[in-house]
């Protein structure tokens, strides 16, 4: 995604995998069990209901990223990009 807007509802996603710049995202949903990403100047909310079992990727240049997560987190980012977890 480039310059793009993204609101999605769902019951149950397996893998999700996104590539996004200059853009925001936002997912809610039941369940999400594999998120993997890489943001640039990119918004993400994922308020899902059941926590994200793996997350993965990167953020960079400004990027912002709120959701709740389970087991596994494997992020990088960059001094200039935030990523917050809260539980359900």
């Amino acid at each position: 995604m480039n310059k793009a807007q993204l609101n999605s509802n769902f019951k149950k996603i397996t893998s999700i995998s996104i590539l996004a710049k200059e853009s925001e995202i936002y997912f809610e949903g039941e369940s999400l069990t594999k998120l993997l990403i890489q943001l640039d100047k990119t918004k993400l909310y994922v308020p899902v209901k059941k926590r994200i079992s793996i997350l993965s990727g990167t953020l960079k240049n400004n990027s912002n990223c709120l959701l709740t997560i389970g087991n596994s987190v494997n992020l990088d980012a960059d001094k200039t990009s935030v990523y917050q977890f809260y539980n359900n």
